[in-house]
């Protein structure tokens, strides 16, 4: 029936019955009956009859199956296939059903459906009458999305998605007021926005500058006021990765400013705060100034809306971590790159509402490169603070000045003018600690961050000369620091009268030079813990332990404080009779960085000093902790890349054993009774891990255990005591032993494993004689078949390696050596079987034990 496209449209002009229209359809089943054009003029006046509704809804049925059919076989391009889009949306304008249940009504999900239908369902999802559809339109779109593989169909399905998720988040925010109730619950609403969100991030390639991408960053900038909370959080290590990635591709500023607000609103709109977002903070904000650098063209309405959008984020991140923020963008402030600190003074004016004569002199400073000196950070913090005050400094506003952790330079004068305002209010008889400090605390700092600033300030008190002192004498000054807190705790001022002047006096007493400082950090932390006994409020020390906390993650660069601080926060949490205080606060402490040795020997010493009171407890967190070692469906390390996961697998254990270390050493015989729990746990850690099993796994794993062997052979164990996972861990060691390879040496496996064995020598029970025969003639023959030190010269591949490897020979030939002696000394009556390997001749140990 091929004929022109003026026939076709005179055949239908002059029929309104549907009888041509009948003949067009049938033939357009007919693949080739038509030519484009003629199929192209069809559609178009098809549109205009229905949007005229000069058809019955039997016809309007007909033709949707027949156009959907069309679309399935013949896959049209181009202007035809936007039409074929347009004759469904005008069939959609009458019932939107019809056209939607024409997606999902083939169960086969095997082929991506044709995209006119995709982009039509998705518009008609946006319309009245279409909430119905929701649930299991999305169900559909989400197995399909998993296949999408050419660009064009990634598209089509955005269209469809982002019908589907705009709809859902309307009919949710109408609530109760919603006319239309939808086939899907609030709680699965929530589950396949995670899923949507899953499968972009697994299922497609999103690291280019592609029109995919910026739909994809549209449609998840939504998901996230849908998703599980403790979903988002999960995912923002992974998603902020991402963003970073796409920013080095030059994506359009507008797309990823907009996805980065949307993330911000849905954490403030459900509170979340946790360490997942903290830890992510710097990134984040990183990002946003990225954005601001970006220059404004106003005649591009995305680029504007990029600035604003950018802005609205800062204001929302400041509500959520206020003091997190503001240290993150003086950070920015200080750097020298110029775009950096002008991005930096644009969020100060705009979220802090800055004097515009204010910034008019900050402009001036960074002009003058006053950024990059210690002198210029003063100046303006300085200047900043005293902008919002009355002309005549109160003494709340003043002690915000002194506990600035970057006022260094000024602190001496700043503390110096904020003890004598104290003083001077004291003789009047005024409480110096004015009501302002505990009734605007979004205004004020705390009683906690003053305690915490100055304690942590006197711990190197000859700093600027008087740091220590001008620190002991404000806190004196301000006493009773809790004063005007519900609960009046007249023993503080009591300890601090007699305390305080006694701490001075030590100083008096001695200089830079002759201070011992392990000592007076000792005092330090008893002035702490007395005062916490004698404040004895939980509320209170909750509030505290978090600042410290706080202070350890963002505030301390300095690795003296840093340590001092991780002592603080367990002297501070160990006088706690909270015990799920101690719990709460022991997980935050576990869930901080531990990148660095530092960090992981922080947190061990932290835990020590709340073992002494809390041993139980601090024992029951650390096996809780573990998991993410063994538990393949909760552990975050998992989430990570792969490269990754091994190191961080290795961080964490290296954490935990050496917090076990620290226990005991410190227990004084009280940890013998959990010993066999733990030593189960290395055992679980090991056979249960969750990564790949590798050499460099197996060494940080050794290295881990050693730290914690290494603490129980010094200790004295009494014989009543009996750890039988003891031989377990010697049978693991010797299948390390045993796995091995006898012709050559490169890496301290069997070094560390025979080391932790030698460890063992004084737990019981004690390995009977096969055992101990077992375990020689796989240590002898796994070293002593070591090639001789100058084959393994001539084998190593650089000078360097070559000292390497034969230091290492060295080492475990005293290794061996070592176990040697240990398994002779377990049991001194039985030598000889000790040295009679498998009924041969006696071993040649001279060598080892002359």
């Amino acid at each position: 029936m091929a004929g022109s496209s003026e026939t076709a449209e005179g055949d239908l002009e002059c029929n309104t019955s549907g009888g041509n229209v009948e003949t067009f359809l049938e033939a357009l089943q007919l693949a080739g009956q038509l030519s484009a054009d003629d199929v192209l003029q069809t559609l178009k006046l098809l549109e205009v009859k229905i949007l005229n509704k000069k058809m019955g809804i039997t016809l309007y049925q007909r033709v949707t199956d027949v156009i959907v059919n069309y679309l399935r076989t013949m896959k049209p391009e181009g202007e035809l296939e936007h039409m074929c889009t347009a004759v469904l949306l005008a069939l959609g304008s009458h019932s939107p059903g019809m056209v939607i249940i024409r997606l999902w009504d083939r169960l086969d999900v095997q082929y991506v459906p044709p995209r006119s239908l995709l982009v039509a369902v998705g518009k008609l999802s946006l319309c009245q009458g279409t909430a119905s559809y929701i649930g299991v339109t999305w169900g559909y779109v989400l197995r399909v999305l998993r296949m999408a593989q050419e660009e064009n169909d990634m598209l089509a399905l955005c269209h469809a998605l982002y019908g589907l998720v705009i709809s859902a988040q309307r009919h949710l925010e109408l609530g109760a007021d919603d006319d239309e109730i939808m086939d899907i619950t609030k709680d699965a609403v929530s589950i396949k926005a995670y899923h949507t969100f899953r499968v972009f991030f697994n299922r497609w390639s999103l690291k280019n500058k592609d029109k995919v991408t910026e739909q994809v960053l549209v449609i998840i900038g939504h998901l996230f006021s849908l998703m599980p909370p403790s979903k988002l959080k999960n995912e923002m290590k992974r998603l902020i990765r991402w963003l970073m990635i796409l920013i080095s591709t030059k994506v359009t500023p507008f797309y990823i400013s907009q996805c980065i607000c949307q993330l911000v609103g849905a954490l403030a709109r459900s509170d979340c705060r946790g360490i997942n977002v903290e830890s992510q903070l710097e990134n984040i904000t990183g990002l946003l100034f990225n954005q601001l650098s970006e220059e404004v063209d106003n005649s591009d309405p995305n680029s504007v809306k990029n600035h604003s959008l950018t802005l609205k984020a800062f204001h929302i991140l400041t509500k959520l971590h206020s003091d997190q923020v503001v240290f993150l963008i003086r950070k920015t402030m200080e750097s020298k790159d110029p775009a950096k600190a002008v991005s930096a003074l644009q969020v100060f004016v705009n979220v802090f509402e800055v004097r515009k004569a204010l910034l008019n002199f900050i402009e001036v400073l960074g002009h003058y490169n006053y950024f990059t000196l210690p002198q210029g950070d003063i100046i303006i913090n300085f200047i900043i603070k005293l902008s919002e005050s009355a002309p005549s400094v109160s003494l709340p506003k003043l002690v915000n000045l002194v506990c600035e952790p970057s006022n260094t330079l000024a602190f001496v004068f700043l503390s110096k003018t904020a003890t004598e305002m104290a003083l001077k209010a004291r003789a009047l008889g005024q409480f110096p600690y004015l009501s302002s400090f505990h009734l605007s605390p979004t205004q004020f700092i705390s009683p906690q961050k003053v305690l915490t600033h100055l304690v942590v300030f006197s711990q190197k008190p000859y700093r600027e000369k008087e740091f220590g002192a001008s620190c002991l004498r404000l806190l004196h000054a301000l006493h009773p620091i809790t004063s005007l807190h519900p609960v009046i705790h007249s023993n503080v001022g009591e300890l601090w009268t007699k305390a305080i002047p006694q701490m001075l006096q030590i100083l008096d007493d001695h200089t830079e030079k002759n201070l011992n400082q392990k000592s007076w950090d000792g005092t330090l932390l008893w002035f702490l813990s007395q005062s916490l006994v004698a404040i004895d409020d939980d509320n209170w020390l909750e509030h505290l332990v978090g600042v410290v906390l706080e202070r350890i993650r963002y505030f301390s660069d300095d690795e003296e404080e840093k340590g001092f601080l991780y002592k603080f926060f367990g002297f501070t949490l160990r006088t706690s009779r909270n015990m799920k205080l101690v719990k709460i606060m022991i997980s935050s402490l576990l869930q901080t960085a531990h990148e660095e040795l530092q960090d992981r020997e922080g947190i061990a010493v932290a835990l020590h000093a709340v073992s002494m009171k809390h041993l139980t407890v601090v024992l029951d967190q650390l096996q809780v902790y573990s998991a993410v070692l063994t538990d393949k469906d909760s552990s975050s390390i998992l989430k990570l890349m792969k490269e990754h996961q091994q190191r961080e697998w290795g961080l964490v254990c290296n954490t935990i054993y050496l917090s076990y270390r620290e226990i005991i050493l410190a227990s004084n015989g009280a940890i013998f009774v959990h010993l066999d729990a733990i030593l189960a746990l290395t055992l679980q850690h090991y056979r249960n891990c969750i990564v790949e099993k590798d050499k460099n796994l197996k060494l940080d794993y050794l290295n881990a255990l050693t730290t914690l062997t290494h603490a129980l052979s010094s200790q004295n164990v009494h014989f009543r005591f009996k750890f039988p996972h003891k031989l377990e861990i010697v049978t693991l060691m010797k299948e390390l032993i045993k796995a091995e390879p006898l012709n050559f040496i490169s890496n301290s496996i069997r070094q560390k494993a025979m080391s932790i064995v030698t460890d063992f020598r004084k737990l019981r029970p004690l390995l009977d004689v096969e055992e101990r025969i077992e375990l020689l003639q796989t240590s002898c023959k796994s070293v002593l078949c070591l090639p001789p030190t100058d084959v393994l010269r001539k084998e190593a591949p650089s000078p360097k390696e070559t000292q390497a490897y034969v230091d290492l020979f060295k080492e475990t030939l005293q290794s061996l050596r070592r176990l040697m002696e240990a398994l002779i000394v377990e049991m001194t009556t039985r030598i000889q079987n000790c040295l009679e390997v498998s009924g041969k001749e006696p071993l040649k140990v001279g060598v080892f034990i002359s």
